[in-house]
């Protein structure tokens, strides 16, 4: 049997977010403290004071919100 080997996963700070996005670092401040108005913002991780998204997860959360869009 031969082992599948994952593709490793990526991750990506804020700013990094933002960029990918296009919105503010401080709108996924907010969304991360708050929450978002009609739902929640992208998944993310806190690894001690360290802010993390996975981008597998940001891309289903961008898809889900361009469903939602129509």
């Amino acid at each position: 049997m031969t082992a599948q080997l994952e593709k490793p996963q990526t991750y990506l700070r804020p700013k990094e977010v933002a960029q990918y996005t296009g919105l503010g670092e401080s709108t996924l401040s907010k969304w991360r403290i708050k929450g978002r108005p009609f739902g929640e913002g992208p998944p993310f991780l806190k690894v001690g004071k360290a802010v993390i998204y996975r981008r597998d997860e940001l891309d289903r959360w961008l898809a889900e919100q361009a469903a939602t869009d129509d």
